[in-house]
């Protein structure tokens, strides 16, 4: 299935508003890529989230950082919208916490992987328009969900989709219904006041909680809705050392200090508690790098991203048969095309031998239909004078018993010509001059290797199979 130029491979995740894909864009003379696509649930095909899509194509594509997960552009297919993005081959943090007989980071590990996303979204805040003033957006929605970590450890925050840009806009949330996830939100979020980007620094020190300390600062088992959100509003939860003994004490103070019930007393900016963050990293221990948190993934989620990536190369062979069938329905097996992935050029050289094979074929057929068309040309000229020699013979034989009297002599037959000149050249000259016609014909309409470029990137319809002369040899179709 195609979505524009992206071709759709695998679903990888599904949240409460959209759909990510694994997809491969397709460009000139063989050019793909690995992309996510996201796209809207059609359930909530709606102009509000149709909205958000264009909210944060139009924020997110603006940053550039090596933090922050890059929008390449929006995408409409048939009237849905769908959201090109960077592909990271890694999981979520979300799924480095939840992973099996794990939990909790180590603390000085999750220290650096937060002091990364501190980094992305101080990009994200200072975001500024054409005009160079500040769009002070907010991003609503920093969570262990939105934080992918790739299997080369580096870190990138996601998922703009409820980012919101404060600068001469009013919050206009309907009433009862507050964008982000009740977990990770600010308590004026959670009363729908107005944000900035402390709020998304709240965010930050509870993702900073989860990770050190393996439970959830406002969650308690057989919790209501209710529970949480009253703990979330007064500010009330456990200190990170009252749950793990011999917390680091500068560390917990950096997160008690980004969970400030008032946003007054939280950082100023995540620069500021990305500052604090690793100015601790290095005075309590050695430097930590991509490389550790590579180890980390690897260790915990290795596996899974293995199979995933697995069955993406899967969907791509898959799609790359059907197509070579779609193609050239009278290749048989032993022509084989080498995947785009291999590069261009192995691709072309294919395409190339191929041709060359089916040129020289044609050019035999071509051969064999003058050589039959000269053995039936003398056969039926050979044939008509030795019919002729024939019945001279006969009337010669006849004529001693059929003779009363002397008659004059009858003359000497002349001696034929050469066959070859004594006929027109019409019977040799049509089958040649057809086979000849056949097989340009054959020429013209078969698939170029443009035609075949562009049913592999999904461009137009795909070429259909070239018909093949009548004068054709066993094997021709191949």
């Amino acid at each position: 299935m195609f979505v524009g130029d992206y071709e759709i491979l695998l679903c990888v995740a599904r949240g409460g508003m959209a759909c990510v894909w694994a997809a491969r864009q397709h460009g000139a003379r063989g050019f793909n890529r690995l992309v996510a696509l996201k796209t809207v649930l059609p359930e909530l095909a709606e102009p509000e989230f149709e909205g958000m899509f264009l909210e944060e194509a139009r924020f997110a594509a603006r940053i550039h950082h090596p933090n922050v997960c890059e929008i390449f552009e929006l995408v409409e297919h048939q009237g849905a919208l769908a959201l090109s993005m960077e592909w990271v081959d890694g999981e979520t943090l979300n799924a480095l916490l939840t992973a099996r007989e794990h939990g909790a980071l180590e603390p000085r590990l999750a220290a650096h992987i937060v002091a990364q996303v501190a980094c992305g979204l101080h990009a994200a805040h200072e975001l500024t328009d054409d005009a160079g003033a500040t769009m002070q957006l907010v991003h609503r929605d920093v969570s262990p969900q939105n934080i992918l970590i790739s299997r080369a450890g580096h870190v990138k925050v996601a998922d703009f989709g409820v980012a919101k840009a404060m600068a001469g806009a009013q919050e206009s949330t309907e009433s009862g219904r507050v964008k982000g996830k009740l977990s990770y939100m600010s308590p004026e979020q959670a009363e729908g006041k107005a944000l900035d980007r402390r709020s998304d620094i709240f965010a930050l020190g509870v993702v900073l909680y989860v990770a050190t300390v393996g439970a959830h600062p406002f969650r308690r088992p057989g919790d209501t809705h209710d529970d949480h959100l009253l703990r979330l509003l007064v500010g009330r939860f456990p200190p990170p050392s009252a749950v793990v003994p011999g917390f680091p004490r500068e560390l917990e103070a950096i997160i008690l200090r980004a969970m400030s019930r008032e946003p007054e007393r939280r950082f100023a900016s995540t620069d500021e508690m990305r500052s604090q963050l690793l100015a601790w990293l290095v005075a309590s221990g050695p430097l930590l790098t991509e490389q550790h948190v590579a180890r980390c993934v690897s260790e915990r989620v290795g596996a899974a991203i293995q199979a995933r990536a697995e069955r993406i190369q899967n969907c791509i062979r898959a799609t790359q048969q059907t197509k070579k069938q779609e193609a050239f329905p009278g290749i048989t097996s032993e022509s084989t095309f080498m995947p785009t992935t291999s590069g261009a050029s192995g691709f072309m050289e294919t395409l190339v031998r191929q041709r060359s094979r089916r040129t020289s074929r044609a050019l035999g057929a071509l051969g064999a239909a003058a050589l039959l068309a000269c053995v039936g040309a003398l056969a039926f000229s050979g044939g008509k004078a030795a019919g002729e020699r024939n019945v001279a013979a006969a009337k010669s034989a006849a004529e001693p018993h059929a003779r009363v009297a002397p008659e004059p002599p009858v003359p000497s037959r002349p001696r034929a010509p050469s066959t070859l000149a004594a006929q027109p050249s019409a019977p040799l000259e049509e089958p040649i001059a057809q086979a000849v016609t056949a097989t340009t014909t054959a020429r013209k309409t078969g698939p170029r290797v443009a035609d075949i470029n562009a049913a592999l990137r999904g461009e137009g319809k795909t070429p259909s199979a070239p018909r093949r002369p009548n004068v054709s040899t066993s094997g021709q179709s191949r």
